[in-house]
């Protein structure tokens, strides 16, 4: 993943957002600011989108310190999403290819993205329109050759909300799947608490990524371990419910 000139100002975006969510005043929000373009003076250019947004929501925790601003949000959008819930089953269970329609719903889910833009489109128009268009880069033979040679598969939780998108998706596979969640709060990505809601606990094992950045950066996995941040007896493994 490389940083383009454009993420510049998204992060600025992100911080300024990120720290309103969390009732800063105008002067934390100046500060937020401030903080977040000298940060991005100093990056090497060749750091990543995720290296950096880890940084730039860092500072907003300490000057506002709120450790969770969007958890209103993702709330609410995995509420919607599972409101959906029954309609994206039935579409699985009514295609000739349940496995290919199950891939295009997950991937319709990714539009809850708060990182890319403070709103998404609606939720079941995106699912009309993905199942229909066509792919710009189809890998799916190759996936679908990969999961028959596979005994499990780790699966890298996104966005809540988009959460129950991959529960369609995971419960279309016949295999056992782990789903990695994120460690700590950063923007609208997944947390256990948001996996738990979106049921996947009844058809996944949960465990966390032990990251709090944009995706899974292993390089601050021992920034997190020396994090203060608490951890939810939870939030490491756990086991799907019998069925």
């Amino acid at each position: 993943m490389k940083t383009y000139y454009e993420c510049y100002p998204c992060f600025l975006r992100q911080a300024l957002k990120a720290a309103q969510l969390s009732g800063a005043s105008d002067q934390q929000q100046f500060e937020v600011l401030q903080k977040t373009l000298t940060l991005l003076q100093d990056f090497n250019p060749d750091a990543r989108p995720p290296e950096i947004g880890y940084r730039v929501h860092k500072n907003v925790r300490d000057v506002v310190g709120d450790l969770d601003p969007y958890q209103k949000e993702k709330l609410a959008h995995t509420r919607q999403a599972l409101d959906l819930y029954p309609k994206l089953k039935e579409l699985v269970s009514q295609s000739v290819d349940p496995l290919e329609m199950a891939i295009r719903i997950s991937i319709a889910g990714n539009i809850i993205d708060l990182a890319m833009k403070d709103h998404f489109d609606d939720l079941w128009l995106t699912v009309e329109r993905v199942i229909q268009q066509p792919y710009a880069i189809n890998h799916g033979q190759r996936l679908i050759e990969s999961l028959k040679k596979s005994d499990w598969v780790l699966y890298l939780a996104d966005n809540a909300g988009e959460t129950v998108f991959d529960r369609v998706l995971i419960e279309t596979l016949a295999m056992p799947v782990v789903y990695a969640v994120k460690h700590a709060p950063i923007v609208n990505d997944a947390l256990m608490s948001d996996a738990l809601l979106s049921g996947l606990d009844e058809c996944t094992t949960l465990i966390s990524n032990g990251s709090q950045a944009l995706g899974t950066v292993l390089s601050l996995k021992l920034i997190m371990k020396r994090s203060a941040m608490p951890v939810k007896k939870y939030s490491v493994f756990y086991k799907p419910n019998a069925r």
